[in-house]
């Protein structure tokens, strides 16, 4: 049961510190 917990909540952060990374990214680009 804590595999599961530890993967799901490893995907969350992963996923937005990736959608962090495009804001940053898009933000200079637009502007």
């Amino acid at each position: 049961m804590i595999a599961p917990n530890y993967e799901n909540h490893f995907t969350i952060f992963t996923t937005s510190r990736f959608k962090k990374e495009i804001l940053e990214k898009k933000i200079p680009n637009n502007i």
